[in-house]
């Protein structure tokens, strides 16, 4: 701030106060000096703007996000993301790990990468199961696949899904999806 008001610029920036009764309040603040007939401030006019509701906002969606991404990070499950009007796909890192991939080695996603390492009975089951969810006879999409792993062999994946965001024509526009990997139990006859 200093700086540049010494260089007789505009200062623009959010300042953290203390009051008197010992509370922090946040301020938007934009400086500007007023020269002189030689170009010397003589004077300098502060517009500050109170923000602290929004930077406690900003604060507890911080806190928000790191409990979220310790959940994600503790429950290893893979997140994707699928834009149903492009049919564009965002992975996190484990979905690409579950199947035993490195994420950049999936890139780029569309729906198509879930297809092709879907196993083809699965993929009819979940595609019934996706049209149930898209026409509104479920909350969420709920369904088991197996997935082709990197080293040859399939790995049970169970998919849960809701639908976050609808076109104007009441079609899905977005889905919001989670994987978790488990293993199917064995079967033993006696």
């Amino acid at each position: 701030m200093y700086k540049t008001l010494k260089r007789v610029e505009i200062w623009h920036g959010q300042i953290c106060n203390k009051a008197k009764d010992g509370d922090f309040y946040w301020v938007d603040t934009t400086i500007v000096p007023f020269l002189d007939d030689e170009g010397k401030p003589q004077s300098y006019v502060a517009i500050r703007t109170d923000m602290t509701a929004l930077k406690l906002q900003e604060f507890e969606l911080e806190q928000h996000k790191t409990q979220l991404q310790l959940v994600i990070d503790s429950t290893a499950v893979g997140i994707w993301d699928w834009y149903i009007d492009t049919n564009k796909v965002t992975f996190n890192n484990r979905w690409a790990e579950i199947i035993g991939y490195k994420l950049s080695e999936l890139e780029p996603c569309t729906i198509d990468t879930w297809y092709r390492f879907a196993n083809p009975e699965d993929a009819v089951k979940s595609d019934l199961k996706l049209k149930e969810h898209f026409a509104g006879k479920t909350d969420y999409y709920v369904s088991e696949a197996r997935m082709k792993h990197k080293l040859g062999h399939w790995v049970w994946v169970l998919d849960t899904a809701k639908v976050v965001e609808y076109n104007s024509d009441g079609s899905p526009k977005t889905n919001d999806w989670y994987a978790f990997r488990y293993y199917q139990p064995k079967t033993y006859r006696i």
